[in-house]
């Protein structure tokens, strides 16, 4: 979800200001993790699962690595 639509989602959703505050900090946290999770394709195991499955792009990691700073960019923190 974009930054710029969580305080309309908590809105439409009736969430209490302190609670729209939470939303967005998780929103971050959740950013993170997928940022790792992106980056999964540089660790051994995660080269070894793509390669069972037959996926071997060979810009795949330029693709991951990019997904990744593209979430980071959008943390708050």
């Amino acid at each position: 979800m974009s930054p710029s639509l969580v305080p309309a989602f908590c809105e439409a959703a009736g969430l209490k200001h302190d609670v729209k505050e939470r939303a967005e900090r998780l929103m971050d946290l959740y950013r993170i993790k997928w940022a790792c999770i992106a980056l999964n394709e540089f660790t051994a195991k995660g080269a070894r699962r793509r390669e069972f499955a037959g996926a071997g792009e060979p810009d795949r990691r330029a693709s991951q690595l990019a997904k990744a700073q593209a979430l980071m960019r959008e943390v708050s923190i």
